[in-house]
């Protein structure tokens, strides 16, 4: 029996999702287990994700997915058919308001998604609150 491995591979810590710690990893020494991956350097996001493929990854996550779109773009066209690039949206959150709003937001939420559908992500890991 195969079970699917997923790899949080390119972590961030934005304003996007709350602040985490990156658990320790026996490839990352120990002045950096603990930190996210660095928003403005992508080619160390591209060596997280080969890392996890190399150990044995089947899924890679891009998370948060919104302000990183070039990154998931970047995997995506490094991707090889015997792995899915998956990411994490975080949630719009919207006060109450009228059936206007609502639908405002319904648009808002599928144009995000579609956005990083249209950068290459295989899957997309979401929520939203109720209305």
């Amino acid at each position: 029996m195969h079970l699917p491995i997923m790899a949080y591979s390119a972590k961030f810590a934005s304003a996007f999702t709350a602040v985490f710690a990156r658990p320790p990893s026996p490839r990352r020494n120990s002045a950096t287990a603990a930190l996210p991956s660095d928003p403005p350097n992508g080619d160390e996001a591209m060596r997280e994700i080969a890392l996890d493929l190399a150990e044995g990854a089947d899924i890679v996550m891009v998370k948060p997915a919104l302000p990183y779109l070039d990154l998931i773009y970047r995997a995506s066209m490094n991707s090889a058919s015997r792995w899915r690039l998956t990411t994490f949206r975080a949630s719009t959150r919207c006060s109450g308001g009228g059936p206007q709003r609502v639908a405002r937001r319904d648009r808002a939420v599928m144009e995000v998604l579609t956005s990083i559908q249209a950068a290459g992500a295989d899957m997309i890991l979401t929520y939203s609150p109720p209305r």
